[in-house]
């Protein structure tokens, strides 16, 4: 009986070494991620997209109404100011001219006739020959037809006008991006102008229209540089400059936007309108300042963290200038996990901060300590450093953690590697 008490009694001491033992080597330990205080450049950039256009696109119409005769010209055609594109039957617009011309001969005729009786009457009224009701008469005659004479000018000058409009002309110099008729095909011009040419000038210099969240319309001022690429040149980046923001807001789906020009230089003709632009609006830079890492400005020490500092600092109070190890046989910059839970150091994490000063923990010989600092521009990746830290100084930007090696021991990512036994 005693034998099986003793077997079953070592059995429980070999059970729990076994425990102890593995629950020791499954322990975990933290370590810091760390970034270096350093100079640099930062610009602050605004991203959208936006359309590219030529900065004059004139579409050419037609005043009057007739079958499209002859086309000149195709897509993608060069012409310059002045030059036939295209011209309109004028069989009738030629018969109405020449109806017009013949109106005004006779408007002419009756004319001559009224001026020469109105000028007889006028002097046997002068002598008291004639009545004044046949004086009154005569100058009437006279004064209808030199108005219907007038009257038939301007419609013989509109008949004109219109013949000259058959024939369609290049209101500027440019390239044909747009053609919607063919030869053959009749055009109404009664109620509106059709279109039948779109031209746009000089596509060597062209402009994108970008449309600006109103969160960010304040940041954007004329003359900002710009970056953008379009997808037919993923590799290729473009240069531009905010040249005009428009005041007129754009509504959609409760959402404010404003149209910004953004001139693009197009010497290779790479660019064509139409394309989707995406843009980097540098709206601020800033040239050799100290930059920390954004993500160091929204670190927080975890509970383990606090815990372990507070523990320190008691160790700190009791054995002033003697350095202690960690608990549980870990290495500096490495703390155990654990610990039991505290808040002891939350409190400084919750203080209410002015805009424009952040709380960054700074990585020190034994382990990390808050710092209050003042910070200014940011890229979102980067943060401009004001006032607080100096060139070189380790902030905190994260926190991992592993499992404790085999032999119980954590390497520090802090202290050098320790040399091998003999």
């Amino acid at each position: 009986m005693k034998k099986v008490y003793y077997i079953f009694l070592i059995v429980i001491i070999l059970v729990s070494i076994y425990a102890y033992v593995r629950i020791g080597n499954n322990k975990e330990v933290l370590s810091f991620e760390t970034a270096v205080i350093e100079k640099g450049d930062i610009s602050s950039i605004i991203t959208a997209t936006g359309s590219l256009e030529a900065i004059t696109t004139v579409e050419v119409g037609t005043q009057v109404s007739g079958i499209i005769q002859n086309i000149f010209v195709d897509f993608n055609s060069e012409v310059n100011s002045g030059q036939t594109i295209a011209i309109l039957d004028t069989t009738t617009l030629y018969s109405a001219l020449k109806s017009a011309k013949a109106d005004l001969e006779q408007r002419k005729a009756n004319l001559d006739y009224y001026k020469k009786n109105y000028e007889r009457v006028k002097l046997l009224y002068q002598s008291k020959t004639v009545a004044e009701s046949e004086y009154d008469q005569a100058k009437w005659n006279y004064e209808t037809a030199k108005a219907n004479y007038n009257a038939s000018l301007a419609s013989l000058e509109k008949a004109q006008i219109n013949l000259n409009y058959a024939t369609i002309v290049s209101p500027i110099n440019g390239v044909i991006v747009s053609r919607s008729v063919d030869e053959g095909q009749t055009v109404a011009a009664s109620f509106n102008t059709p279109t039948l040419f779109s031209i746009a000038q000089d596509l060597t210099k062209m402009q994108v229209v970008a449309s600006i969240d109103e969160a960010d319309i304040g940041q954007v001022k004329e003359g900002n540089k710009v970056l953008f690429t379009v997808d037919a040149f993923p590799d290729d980046e473009f240069a531009g400059e905010v040249i005009q923001i428009r005041l007129e807001p754009t509504i959609s789906q409760n959402v404010v936007t404003y149209n910004v020009l953004i001139d693009a230089p197009n010497p290779d003709l790479k660019l064509m309108p139409g394309m989707t632009a995406n843009l980097n609006i540098m709206v601020a830079k800033e040239s050799n300042v100290l930059k920390i890492e954004s993500k160091a400005l929204r670190y927080s020490p975890s509970q383990d963290v606090l815990i372990e500092m507070r523990k320190q600092m008691m160790s700190n109070r009791n054995n002033e200038g003697t350095a202690r190890p960690m608990p549980g046989g870990t290495s500096r910059g490495q703390i155990p996990t654990g610990a039991m839970r505290t808040g002891g150091m939350q409190g400084m994490l919750s203080r209410d901060l002015p805009d424009g000063e952040a709380l960054v923990w700074v990585k020190t010989e034994k382990l990390i300590r808050p710092k209050r600092i003042k910070t200014g521009l940011s890229d979102g990746s980067y943060t401009t450093i004001i006032e607080g830290l100096d060139e070189g100084e380790e902030v905190v930007t994260g926190e991992n953690k592993k499992k404790k090696e085999q032999n119980g021991e954590q390497k520090s990512p802090f202290l050098p590697s320790r040399p091998p036994r003999r």
